[in-house]
């Protein structure tokens, strides 16, 4: 069974949408009656302005009907379209021919109805029936050949990708290694660019995370909310905080053996610190924007660093296991612990998720940007001429150009040659003088083991 594809839109202008769906049905329907009216005229030896009333309402009822047809037709579209990039491309133009013929059906049907009932009498409906369909069948035939293929073209995904691939075996060297959430198990994996050396972090479901960078740690937020810190080397993972809150990974962190674990409360309005090993706990007041809270382990272990608004503490737990803020112009912190995470500043919300997403990145004059809700796509273009697309991949069908795909995370890799991004559901690598596609793996979430994903860093995407 294919997991359910979350329909994102960000902030949809409702005064927006209905005066540009006004602006689009108005000269559609005086199209179609106008070319319905003078075909059923000609057919039935009748005066165009005497259809012309019915005909209209006829649409209207047709029109009515096919708010229902579209919706069963997104259904049917969630199922026969693939939730890969190459597949879905591919299977579209024909998954959009058997829903317009089914939306055609049905608007034909209702369209017969109700001229029937409008033009005769009850008693003589059954002579009539036949000629009356045929002729709304002819006239509506007409119309689909002008309006369905107007609408195709300009409402159908595009792209100027000149190859999809099944795999990267084509990828730069040396590949680069990446870790993200496996879609099918939820577990935390690792593997390159090339798609291959696959490796298993965490075998347990996780949702968000953190890692050391020899990966024998991972602090990770789990289906359940709740905050687990994983060992590689015993195969455990203790719970640290049970919590209903919505917290994010910069709001907690780990000590460099992983004994202590810190993490900001947003309700209390609170830092906790918990020892793993005694089970003891500590804590203080700490008040800021519950979204702008970064916490970060140095590389001593009894020391961190709280940030929030601009201001940055540094906190010492002391000899009497006690918390204590340290005067910035008393001490320098020390570097911070090589740790991993996502980092952004941008946060989305779900009612099962949510986390930092970044849409942007730029390198030696490239930029890459992607929108993940309405109009869903992937640009790359120079920062000399912003208005010219080197690669363009819009997954957005329809009017509105509601997504089922989210695409997001753009990283420029190899000096601007590559470009890794996901999907709700998959990773891609992208050839961007080439401009060829492959995923990489079936996952999301990813990071790079490198400076733009540590954890601890001020400029954050």
């Amino acid at each position: 069974m294919k997991a359910i594809a979350p329909l994102l839109a960000d902030g949809i202008d409702v005064p927006l949408v209905f005066l540009f769906g006004v602006a689009v049905l108005v000269p559609l329907m005086a199209f179609q009656v106008g070319v319905e009216g003078a075909i059923l005229a000609r057919l039935w030896r009748l005066s165009f302005r005497e259809l012309a009333r019915g005909v209209f309402l006829a649409n209207c009822w047709s029109l009515a009907a096919g708010i229902p047809v579209k919706i069963f037709n997104g259904w049917l579209y969630y199922w026969l379209l693939p939730t890969d990039l190459a597949g879905f491309f591919a299977r579209y133009p024909y998954t959009v021919m058997l829903g317009t013929g089914i939306y055609f059906l049905v608007t034909w049907r209702v369209e017969a109805r109700y001229l029937l009932k409008w033009l005769a009498p009850p008693e003589s409906r059954p002579v009539f029936r036949a000629r009356v369909s045929s002729g709304v069948l002819v006239a509506n035939l007409a119309t689909y050949a002008v309006l369905a293929p107007v609408h195709y073209f300009a409402t159908r995904p595009i792209h100027n990708i000149q190859e999809f691939t099944a795999n990267t075996a084509w990828a730069h060297q040396p590949p680069t290694r990446l870790l993200y959430i496996d879609s099918a198990t939820q577990h935390l994996k690792s593997t390159d660019t090339e798609g291959s050396l696959r490796e298993t972090i965490v075998p347990l479901p996780v949702v968000d995370y953190q890692v050391a960078a020899d990966l024998k740690l991972c602090l990770f937020r789990a289906p359940d909310g709740n905050l687990y810190l994983y060992r590689r080397d015993t195969g455990v993972a203790a719970l640290v905080w049970k919590t209903t809150e919505r917290y994010f990974m910069e709001n907690v962190a780990f000590s460099p053996s992983g004994r202590l674990v810190a993490w900001f409360e947003p309700a209390a309005q609170r830092v906790q610190v918990a020892d793993l090993q005694s089970s003891n706990r500590w804590d203080m007041r700490w008040v800021g924007e519950p979204k702008q809270v970064q916490i970060a382990w140095t590389t001593e272990e009894s020391q961190f660093v709280i940030r929030s608004r601009g201001q940055k503490t540094s906190v010492q737990i002391t000899s009497e296991r006690t918390l204590k803020e340290v005067e910035s112009s008393r001490s320098v912190p020390p570097a911070f612990a090589p740790v991993y995470e996502r980092v952004s500043t941008g946060h989305y919300f779900s009612s099962r998720n949510w986390g930092p997403y970044y849409s942007r990145d730029e390198l030696n004059g490239l930029v890459a940007w992607t929108t993940r809700g309405l109009g869903s796509h992937l640009r790359v273009y120079r920062t000399n001429n912003p208005t010219a697309s080197q690669v363009r991949l819009a997954v957005n069908p329809g009017w509105l150009h509601l997504s089922r795909f989210a695409i997001m995370h753009p990283n420029f890799l190899s000096g601007g040659r590559e470009c890794l991004f996901e999907t709700h559901r998959d990773i891609y690598l992208l050839d961007v003088e080439r401009r060829r596609v492959g995923r990489v793996a079936a996952g999301h979430s990813y990071i790079l083991l490198d400076s733009r994903y540590a954890k601890g860093r001020e400029d954050s995407r």
